[in-house]
């Protein structure tokens, strides 16, 4: 079935069991706060409204979901996880953002097998330059507003990857 949030106050899921929904739509000009995960196994529509996610309670989008781009006023705010178990090229839309700040992510990846691959993306309202990094000469400028973080598991079967950023 489908499980749509709308609501007037905030809602906090929480507990100790990892809900697992086929759809899930966050409809709340206020927002929606995770207590603990929640696996979406078909749709996340970014509707109205910021789901805020975080490391301890975590939103990954299974095999078979997807979620849409998002908007302005409708995006996860925290980590965003997506599984991949396909040779299939995939389009991944990660409809982040943070602190009023929309930024969504385009994942599009391709592997030679059909084991599970999770990538977790995250924006980050903070400079990259005190991680160190030693920049290549081809690059010429570094973002003192924000940074991304894009982690994926260990996979020897990536053959193809594209990342896309809004800025």
């Amino acid at each position: 079935g489908t499980v749509i949030f709308q609501v007037l106050e905030g809602l906090w899921i929480g507990g100790s069991v990892i809900p697992n929904f086929y759809n899930l739509t966050i409809s709340n000009p206020l927002g929606v706060s995770l207590g603990n995960a929640v696996n979406v196994s078909h749709d996340l529509l970014m509707a109205d409204g910021v789901l805020y996610s975080s490391a301890s309670a975590r939103l990954p989008l299974l095999a078979n979901a997807s979620a849409n781009i998002g908007s302005s006023v409708s995006y996860v705010d925290g980590p965003l996880a997506k599984v991949v178990a396909s040779t299939a090229p995939q389009t991944i839309n990660m409809p982040v953002g943070k602190n009023m700040s929309f930024r969504p992510i385009i994942l599009a990846v391709q592997h030679t097998t059909t084991g599970s691959v999770t990538y977790e993306s995250e924006v980050w309202n903070a400079s990259a330059r005190a991680f160190g990094f030693t920049l290549p000469p081809t690059l010429a400028w570094v973002s003192e507003i924000r940074h991304y973080t894009i982690k994926r598991t260990m996979v020897q079967s990536l053959s193809s990857a594209r990342v896309t950023l809004a800025y």
